[in-house]
C-alpha cells in the first residue's frame, strides 16, 4: 500500500513540476519573441548567409573561398554572440519571477520524492540480497540527486556550461 502511494504522489509531483516547467519556457519564449531585435538577428543572419553563397558560387580560387567563409564566420559569430545576449536576459528575467521560484519547489518536491523511492527500493533489496550491491545503488543514486540540487539551486560550479565535479 505504501508503494503505490509513493507512486502517486512522484506522478502527482512530476506533473505538477512539468506544469509549472511549462509556464516559465512559456515565460521565457514571450519575453524573447518581445525582444525586437530578434527577427533583426535572424534577417541579418539570413542576409549573411546569402551573401556568401553568392560570393562561395562566383569564387575563382582558393582565396577567394577563404575570404567568402571569413566574412561570414565573422558575421555570424556577431550575430551569435547578440543572440545569446538576448537569451541570457530573457532567462535573468525569467529566474526572478514567480512561476520559476514555484517550478524550482516542484522539482525539488520531485526529487524529495524519487529520494523516498530511492530508499524504498534500496531498503527492499537490502532484504533481498547479501551483496553490497544496493548499498552502492544507493550511494550512487544520492550523489546523483544531490548534484541536481546544487545544480537547481545554482550552487553547482558550472563553465561553460560544464558542471566542475568537485570530489564530493
Amino acid at each position: 500500500m505504501t508503494e503505490k502511494k509513493n507512486d502517486d504522489s512522484l506522478l502527482d509531483n512530476l506533473k505538477a513540476a512539468g506544469a509549472s516547467i511549462g509556464d516559465v519556457v512559456s515565460d521565457f519564449a514571450g519575453r524573447v519573441r518581445e525582444d525586437a531585435g530578434q527577427e533583426d538577428l535572424l534577417a541579418r543572419l539570413k542576409d549573411a548567409a546569402g551573401q556568401a553563397r553568392t560570393r562561395l558560387s562566383g569564387a575563382n580560387g582558393g582565396e577567394d573561398i577563404k575570404a567568402a567563409t571569413a566574412d561570414f564566420a565573422s558575421s555570424a559569430e556577431g550575430i551569435a554572440r547578440e543572440l545569446f545576449a538576448s537569451l541570457r536576459g530573457a532567462a535573468s528575467e525569467v529566474r526572478d519571477t514567480d512561476s520559476f521560484n514555484q517550478a524550482r519547489g516542484f522539482v525539488s518536491e520531485t526529487i524529495g520524492s524519487v529520494r523516498g523511492s530511492v530508499d524504498e527500493a534500496v531498503t527492499k533489496v537490502r532484504k533481498d540480497e547479501t551483496d553490497s550491491t544496493a548499498d552502492e545503488a544507493h550511494t550512487d543514486a544520492s550523489g546523483r540527486l544531490d548534484n541536481l540540487m546544487d545544480n537547481l539551486r545554482g550552487d553547482a560550479d558550472i563553465i561553460d556550461g560544464e558542471v566542475i565535479d568537485d570530489g564530493k
